[in-house]
This record gives structure tokens, sequence and C-alpha cells, in this order.
């Protein structure tokens, strides 16, 4: 393994821990990678109106570069991205169970909104996903009507209150 001492704090490193530079005959800088980023943090605190005018200049190209990258590098991407969520499956659901929370009024009109341009469609979905899911719904039925039992005892006696005719001619043909 070849190693090489870093010009800036003076500690001998992995070679591959210190930037490519075309100027350098072994092509790697002398300065490594942890201090340069210091030294690049430190400059953009010093100078924040360069370091943002910097960045403006730049993000035009910067977008190129990165349609370009993640067109040339999809199946890599998405290898990684698999990687991640596999591994970090508990974060993911505990962040997206924070922003459901905290965006729960945004989401529904969301939702409203997609379903109102476009009904039949939203209909057609969600009964493909009740197709797919029958065990999941009947669960989540399940728990509902157990969650909801003295609602609907109360819903149905409001309801043979209010149809007393309809419900003892319907109990006298039993």
């Amino acid at each position: 393994m070849r190693t090489r001492t870093c010009r800036k704090c003076g500690e001998t490193k992995a070679f591959e821990l210190f930037a490519k530079s075309k100027t350098c005959i072994d092509g790697r800088g002398y300065t490594c990678k942890a201090c340069m980023v210091a030294v690049t943090v430190a400059w953009q605190k010093e100078n924040p109106a360069r370091a943002e005018a910097y960045q403006v200049k730049r993000r035009p190209r910067q977008k190129i570069y990165d349609v370009r990258y993640r067109k040339k590098n999809k199946e890599r991407i998405k290898k990684v991205a698999a990687e991640y969520r596999k591994n970090n499956i508990s974060r993911l659901r505990e962040r997206a169970t924070a922003y459901r929370k905290d965006n729960g009024d945004r989401l529904r009109a969301a939702a409203r909104k997609r379903y109102h341009a476009d009904p039949e469609s939203a209909r057609a979905l969600t009964a493909a996903w009740h197709a797919k899911n029958k065990d999941q719904v009947k669960v989540r039925k399940a728990a509902w009507y157990q969650n909801n039992k003295e609602r609907i005892q109360a819903q149905h006696a409001s309801y043979r209150a209010a149809n007393k005719e309809r419900t003892v001619a319907t109990n006298a043909k039993e």
C-alpha cells in the first residue's frame, strides 16, 4: 500500500486519501482530502460573498454534469439507493411518519386535488391496490371495526329509530 505524508497536518496516510492532481508527477496532491476540506470551509466562512458567487456561477455546469452522470450511472445509482434503503429502513420509516404527521393537511389537500382532477383514475388506482392487497385490507377493516364498535352501534340505533317501519317490516319478513 502506498502512503504519503500530508504537508498540512504532517500525518502519513494512504495514497488514496489525497486528491487527484494533474500537476503532480504521481497524480495525487500533497495535502490530504481532510485538510483540503478544512481549508475550503475556512475560506468559505471568511469570504461568504465570493463563495456564493462561485456557487451561482458553477450551478448551470454542475446541473449538466449531474444529468450526464445520472444517465451514465443509472444502474449504479439504483443499486446504491436500494442498498441504502435496505440498511436504513427503520430510519426512513420514522422520517416518513414524521413528515406525514407534520404535513398531514397539505398531503390531504394534494390528494383531494388529484382526486377531483381525475376521479375515475383515482378510483381505478384504489381498486387495483385493494385487489393486490386483500389481506392487508381485511386486517385494516377488522382493526377499524374493533376501534369503532360503539360508533357503529350508535349509528345503527339512530337509523332504526328514524326508520322504525322499515326495520319492523324487515324483521317481520324473517
